[in-house]
């Protein structure tokens, strides 16, 4: 069986994150996988704490270094750096031996077996990734239509995302992102607006609940329930990830996964998320 591709980024701030995350592939994958980290700002030490590991689980760590230069005055916000396009830039930096990859991003959990999503067929599409559940739908619905989509059904979340990389080098990316960056439009989530600009009309959907369970759809004690037995990956877009909260959903999950890596050492301050989204409500209240 060939050994799987990972696709990963960091910059200094998500090299703790991104240990987590690699910590439960491992955990829950026992195939060798080779791991393409694309960096521009990592330290020796960094990339050396990464390096092993990776090559304590049997497998490979590529570290692929982007010109400081690339994406430089992309727009970015709080919890979304210039090494969120790094993704875009896979077809020319990975071996053109590479046929497919998988983009997962650092502040996710891997709480199953990939492989099913791994080695999906891509019915001639770009991408295979995951929509919004219904928490979202009108957040994004409003954005597809800043956008100029016609519905919202194939936005998709790019936090993983499983890349056609034979498809995409029929494209003329660099082109093409430099076309819709140059337009000034606003762009509510950056990186994932640009990514689904790219791709749009050519991506094939499938149920997030397994693949993409993005915290913020999981509302109630059901969600939860089905999220524990069945979601291979648990995601923490947005401003609430749990090594800041202790809170979230799968929080104790994600910390169980953070003893186990490199930092375990290291304590977790993280404070509630709940009471601060309250006292933060009451404050525009002004009460």
């Amino acid at each position: 069986m060939n050994r799987p591709n990972i696709l990963v980024s960091a910059n200094s701030t998500y090299v703790m994150p991104l240990a987590v995350m690699l910590t439960s592939l491992f955990k829950n994958n026992s195939a060798q996988i080779d791991v393409y980290l694309l960096w521009s700002e990592l330290s020796a030490a960094d990339l050396e704490l990464l390096e092993r590991l990776v090559l304590s689980h049997g497998s490979r760590l590529i570290p692929i270094e982007i010109n400081q230069e690339v994406f430089q005055g992309a727009p970015t916000l709080k919890y979304i750096s210039r090494e969120t396009y790094f993704r875009l830039l896979a077809a020319d930096y990975l071996p053109s031996a590479i046929g497919r990859v998988l983009w997962l991003d650092a502040d996710i959990i891997v709480n199953g077996d990939i492989m099913p999503f791994y080695n999906m067929d891509f019915d001639r599409n770009f991408v295979v990734a995951c929509s919004y559940g219904d928490p979202m739908r009108e957040t994004i619905h409003k954005n597809c239509q800043s956008l100029g989509f016609p519905d919202d059904k194939t936005y998709f979340n790019a936090g993983v995302m499983l890349c056609n990389l034979e498809a995409w080098r029929t494209l003329d990316i660099h082109a093409m992102i430099a076309n819709h960056l140059s337009e000034g439009r606003k762009l509510q989530f950056p990186g994932q607006d640009l990514t689904n600009l790219l791709f749009h009309g050519h991506v094939k959907i499938v149920d997030y609940k397994y693949y993409n369970s993005m915290i913020h759809c999981i509302c109630d004690k059901e969600d939860l329930r089905f999220a524990h037995e069945n979601a291979v990956i648990i995601h923490f877009p947005g401003e609430a990830k749990p090594w800041r909260f202790h809170d979230l959903p799968f929080s104790d999950v994600w910390a169980q996964y953070h003893e186990h890596c490199p930092f375990g050492g290291q304590p977790l301050r993280r404070t509630s998320y709940f009471k601060l989204k309250a006292a933060f409500n009451r404050m525009q209240r002004g009460t």
